[in-house]
């Protein structure tokens, strides 16, 4: 099979996009300071890793030279049409239905890197790895302007909301994508003797419930 060289700068630059977002969104997903709020980022983490691998290996092996007509080319083509279809109206749903949420805004940031893509075509090759690199970017800029824009509280202020309340005890703090638009903390905690799911908004800090445990 024909292959096709990429500049090691090309390959340089994405992998180091590719590495920062795995770290970034790792630490957001996993390091629990915003509790589960970035949770649906976690496949993002998975991507950026998957491209950095797969960097490496293109780079050693070189990658397959695209196809630039016949039947696989209309083909690719129907499918991105479909995918880029499918992603519009799911895009439209999310922010209608979780406008606040930081996977409605990782998805509008990737559908406008696919609008993107087609005013350049060569970028749009699977074999280029700056393809890679700028999926990686455009999802670790759309978690920071997330954080820049919308300032969550994290999860130790959430926890400081329910202390402020009178609640003491285990304090126990998950995060409920569903409870509010914009997303709550859940805080497990105790007062008068009897045991609490605090429902605190994630972007005021406001108490929505207490709703006693049964």
């Amino acid at each position: 099979m024909e292959r096709i060289e990429y500049s090691k700068r090309h390959y340089a630059v994405s992998f180091a996009m590719c590495a920062v977002c795995a770290v970034a969104l790792g630490y957001l997903t996993f390091g629990r300071r915003y509790g589960e709020m970035f949770m649906p980022l976690a496949g993002g983490t998975g991507v950026a890793i998957g491209a950095a691998i797969g960097l490496l290996i293109n780079r050693y092996i070189g990658a397959p030279k695209p196809v630039e007509g016949g039947g696989w080319k209309r083909f690719s083509d129907a499918i991105i049409t479909m995918g880029g279809t499918g992603m519009f109206a799911l895009n439209i749903y999310l922010l209608y239905k979780m406008p606040l949420q930081p996977l409605t805004w990782a998805l509008t940031g990737l559908f406008l890197w696919c609008v993107a893509l087609f005013a350049a075509p060569r970028l749009r090759y699977a074999t280029n790895p700056m393809l890679y690199g700028g999926i990686a970017t455009v999802m670790l800029v759309s978690a920071a302007a997330y954080l820049l824009v919308l300032h969550p509280l994290t999860a130790a202020q959430a926890k400081a909301v329910a202390i402020e309340q009178g609640y003491t005890g285990t304090l126990y703090t998950g995060y409920d994508h569903e409870q509010t638009p914009a997303g709550c903390y859940v805080v497990y905690g105790k007062r008068g003797g009897k045991w609490y799911y605090l429902y605190i908004d994630a972007l005021d800090g406001e108490l929505l419930l207490a709703s006693p445990e049964r």
